[in-house]
This record gives structure tokens, sequence and C-alpha cells, in this order.
């Protein structure tokens, strides 16, 4: 498996990607709405871009908070899901953020709770009919 990671801050080229990319998995296969994909948490997360064999395959942000990091916009293109691309994202993503003493916390759609729950989250609060927020178990 030819992966590689690549983590940023608010960058033009590298976002440009990152937004194709959200776009592709959140409105596209999804059927998110287009208008409320992005918002003014985009220029002060750490944004993470997923790589196989140099083709961008998946997309994270991390809201950055005082007292917690927030997961939310983290997704892989359906063509490359289920081959364990996602399991090392998140892991990756995790291990980054487990540096600082701050909670992890992560939104998902209702879809997709399974996936995060055999990553170690485990469920906080419904945010709607659509959306779930989980906190990473340290363990």
């Amino acid at each position: 498996m030819n992966l590689s990671i690549e983590s940023f801050n608010y960058d033009k080229d590298l976002f440009k990607l990152a937004t194709e990319l959200r776009f592709k998995i959140f409105v596209d296969e999804f059927a998110g709405d287009k208008f409320s994909e992005f918002d003014s948490n985009d220029l002060t997360a750490i944004h993470y871009l997923l790589y196989f064999n140099s083709i961008c395959v998946g997309v994270a942000r991390v809201s950055v908070d005082v007292h917690k990091f927030c997961i939310d916009r983290f997704g892989v293109l359906n063509k490359y899901r289920s081959r364990g691309f996602g399991t090392v994202f998140i892991r990756f993503i995790i291990n980054d953020l487990t540096h600082a003493s701050k909670k992890i916390y992560l939104q998902t759609n209702t879809k997709s709770i399974k996936f995060f729950e055999n990553n170690n989250f485990k469920f906080s609060e419904n945010i709607n009919s659509n959306l779930t927020e989980l906190v990473f178990d340290k363990k």
C-alpha cells in the first residue's frame, strides 16, 4: 500500500485540492449542500490530504478549539473505500493530535458511525437527524 498523508494550515494551492476533493465526496457522492460545505473554520483549521500512489483520495479537517479538536469533513473517495485507507488515515490524524491534552471529537453522518466506533470513537451526542458527534476514547 503506497499511502502518504500531508497536513497543512490554510495554503491556497493545497486548499484548492482539498476543496475539489471535499466537493466530490460530500456534495457529489453524499448529495450534501454545496453552500454549507465550506465555512470560516477552513481558514484556521488543520487540513489533511491522503494520497494513494500520488493520487489525492482522502481529505479531513480538524477545527482547533481552546479545549478540544474536532475532526470533520473526513472522507475517502468512493472508489478507494473498503481498502483500509480510511483506517490508516484516521489513525494518522489521531496520532498527530494526541500530543496535546485536548479531547478529540469527530462529527460524522450517521452512516459512518460504525467505522469510527471501530477506531475507538464513542457516541457523544446527536447534532441533528443526519449528524452525530463522537469522542475519541484514548484507552
